[in-house]
């Protein structure tokens, strides 16, 4: 039987997943929404890192690094650039300043 539970990037379906007895039988896909997560809020039922038990990898995929198109970036080595201080200085959102 499946229960979808398809709200707040996982968080619903994995607190409940992460509060049930280990039976074998309950199973849960995992997405970067509940990992990431942890930055975003201040507290959360459970801790991705301990409540869960790896089984499978189900796919992998690929992450990208965008910019605006008329920005000074066109490769990761501008990126590094800035890191290194030879550029503007570097601003990216991240989840630590969403918390704010």
């Amino acid at each position: 039987m499946v229960e979808n539970r398809p709200t707040a990037g996982g968080m619903i379906a994995a607190a409940a997943v992460s509060s049930t007895a280990p039976d074998g039988y309950t199973m849960f896909v995992l997405s970067s929404a509940v990992t990431i997560a942890q930055s975003l809020l201040k507290t959360m039922p459970f801790d991705p890192r301990t409540a869960f038990a790896p089984v499978s990898t189900a796919a992998y995929f690929d992450l990208l690094i965008l910019t605006k198109g008329d920005g000074p970036l066109r490769s990761i080595e501008d990126v590094d650039d800035i890191q290194a201080g030879t550029k503007a200085a570097l601003k990216a959102p991240s989840p630590k300043m969403a918390r704010k």
